[in-house]
């Protein structure tokens, strides 16, 4: 008997002078300025005369338009009207709930995202570790803004303007937690993790034997739209910038705030 080899999935038709155009149209992505005839040509791999051809049929579409003196191009209204709604039809929250689960590193491990509330940062969405403690964070609890979630969530404040919204929001003892009472350095240097890093450590100050990584996700113009969080046990989460915990959060809240339409200008 001769065994049956499964054919490969047959490939749609598409129209290839629509993905030629593409390349052209993205090389638009990778700058902030109007680009020559010759430089885009170079960025598409195509030859100039034939992304002239493009160009032209792109500005009578309102795609891209040709700014005078110097021949140059920029994406025109009708790019701009794309971009926008592609960017009303993301949802941060959807996409951080999908991708959640990839930054635990095993099952003793909890993941939780949450956001910015007219109270503090507010858990809105966790992945439940194996491990049940009196501290274990729940569905719509609310976390101190000093804490690794709070200051990711603050992270498109400088520092200062971080330390000043945790006093303008609490009365007495701004810096305090249940446990210890921060110093204004202390507070400071957590503060400047994730800008430095992009992720920020806690747990010990806020709930002893807890160690947590944090890092923000942004949106197309550099606001914090969520943050995501890895908590467990001291020793079950990695507190090293260089470790496979930080690298995880890191990672998965780099590649959101990308699909978001951020870019990262460090």
């Amino acid at each position: 008997m001769t065994k049956e080899i499964d054919a490969p999935p047959k490939q749609q038709k598409g129209i290839q002078s629509v993905e030629t155009g593409y390349k052209l149209l993205m090389a638009f992505s990778n700058t902030t300025g109007a680009m020559t005839l010759k430089e885009l040509a170079l960025a598409a791999q195509m030859p100039s005369t034939k992304a002239y051809f493009y160009l032209t049929s792109f500005m009578r579409v309102g795609l891209v338009v040709r700014v005078e003196p110097g021949a140059r191009y920029k994406l025109g209204p009708s790019a701009i009207k794309l971009g926008l709604s592609a960017l009303s039809q993301l949802d941060p929250l959807e996409k951080a709930r999908e991708a959640i689960a990839e930054i635990r590193g095993h099952a003793t491990q909890s993941a939780f995202i949450s956001v910015m509330g007219n109270h503090g940062p507010n858990v809105v969405y966790r992945m439940q570790g194996d491990h049940l403690s009196a501290y274990e964070v729940r569905l719509g609890a609310i976390l101190p803004r000093m804490s690794a979630t709070g200051r990711a969530l603050m992270a498109s404040l400088l520092p200062e303007q971080m330390l000043d919204s945790v006093n303008r929001a609490t009365t007495n003892h701004a810096l305090s937690t249940p446990y210890r009472k921060l110093t204004k350095k202390e507070a400071l240097d957590l503060c400047r993790q994730v800008h430095e890093h992009g992720v920020t450590f806690g747990g010990n100050f806020v709930a002893p034997d807890f160690a947590s990584i944090a890092a923000p996700i942004y949106d197309h113009v550099g606001n914090v739209a969520c943050a995501i969080t890895l908590v467990g046990y001291k020793g079950d989460v990695s507190l090293e910038y260089d470790g496979e915990d930080a690298r995880r959060v890191l990672t998965l809240a780099r590649r959101l705030s990308g699909e978001m339409g951020w870019r990262d200008k460090s």
